[in-house]
């Protein structure tokens, strides 16, 4: 903190002083302070609100302070101005920790389904949107997840979910069946989350 006074001290301007938020914000960032991080960043923000980076990081500090709903809105501006992968992944968890807005989970999935499908936190939105609209129970979540088996036939923990699915809407019969089918081949022999399933 000391260095940072001593480095503000000898700068001029309130734009200067606000120009080397950014690196301050990276700093405090790494020690975890981040209410000093917050507060060095804005104000580089309010001089230079077109750095994509800049609201990616405002987003990182703003989860850390426990503060999702505006966290999801930084990483949402850094897409708008420089899009990539990472920030579509970061976008599509956070909305899973939010309540659930199905028009808006639908926007963002549609771009995540273009940019990395297939990708687990692809599917949990997609699931988690169904779950919301149709209810955890709906033909729709079923679909989603035999489509996603498919793609990902060795993926235990879909198996599981349609396991669960089975025994929730009373369809203990196709579940039996299910994991009598699997098991004569052994697939997930050291898989406690599947024999938690099975059992």
């Amino acid at each position: 903190d000391k260095h940072v006074q001593d480095i503000f001290s000898k700068l001029k301007s309130a734009s200067e002083k606000n120009s080397k938020g950014f690196s301050f914000a990276k700093l405090y960032f790494q020690v975890e302070e981040y209410e000093s991080a917050r507060r060095y960043l804005s104000s580089y923000l309010q001089e230079r609100d077109s750095n994509a980076v800049a609201h990616k990081l405002n987003g990182q500090i703003l989860e850390k302070l426990k503060q999702p709903e505006k966290a999801l809105e930084s990483f949402k501006r850094a897409y708008d101005l420089e899009p990539n992968n990472d920030l579509v992944l970061k976008i599509c968890n956070l909305m899973m920790e939010l309540p659930m807005e199905p028009g808006r989970a639908k926007y963002w999935l549609e771009i995540a389904e273009k940019a990395v499908p297939h990708n687990d936190v692809v599917y949990k939105l997609r699931e988690s949107m169904l779950s919301a609209s149709d209810g955890e129970n709906s033909p729709a979540v079923e679909t989603v997840i035999l489509e996603e088996i498919t793609m990902k036939p060795e993926d235990v923990r879909l198996r599981v979910r349609l396991v669960t699915l089975y025994q929730r809407t009373g369809r203990i019969q196709n579940g039996y069946s299910l994991c009598q089918e699997l098991e004569t081949n052994h697939p997930w022999p050291s898989s406690r989350e599947w024999y938690s399933c099975v059992m």
